[in-house]
């Protein structure tokens, strides 16, 4: 994805979610096929990558591994367009370079950070695409266990 429109979406992810731009760089944003994105984000099991549903991931900065964001080349992949994608993984990368620890992976910090990701996303799509607002959303791949009373 050209540089020019990484920034002009970042923008956006930053109106939308309140975070403010920091001074590094946002990551690359490369468009990958379904296959490719299967099998870096849905394990190396052929099966597992069969039923992998990912459509995009912002690889956080680990040692040894390129930041990056990766999102389905398929101009309209599971009624979402790429922008609102990148929208979406751009938000994730707001709140690694804003949040004091961006490294808990606990359960309620893990369906925070998708909550306002998907809601940055939808919120594009409503407000730049000029979609119909969703009747409700949930958090895919983040359900956290009640506490036992």
């Amino acid at each position: 994805m050209p540089v020019s429109q990484v920034k002009s979406l970042l923008l956006i992810a930053s109106h939308i979610s309140g975070y403010p731009i920091p001074s590094e760089a946002p990551p690359p944003v490369y468009l990958a096929t379904p296959q490719e994105i299967a099998h870096e984000a849905c394990a190396d099991d052929p099966l597992s990558q069969l039923s992998c549903s990912i459509i995009g991931f912002y690889e956080y900065p680990i040692p040894g591994q390129t930041e990056r964001i990766v999102i389905d080349n398929n101009p309209d992949v599971a009624g979402h367009s790429a922008n609102s994608i990148a929208v979406h993984e751009l938000t994730h990368w707001l709140q690694y370079r804003n949040w004091k620890n961006p490294d808990d992976h606990s359960c309620p910090r893990e369906f925070l950070r998708e909550y306002q990701a998907y809601l940055a996303g939808f919120t594009y799509e409503v407000q730049y695409e000029h979609q119909a607002p969703p009747e409700g959303f949930d958090t895919p791949q983040v359900s956290c266990p009640w506490p036992k009373s």
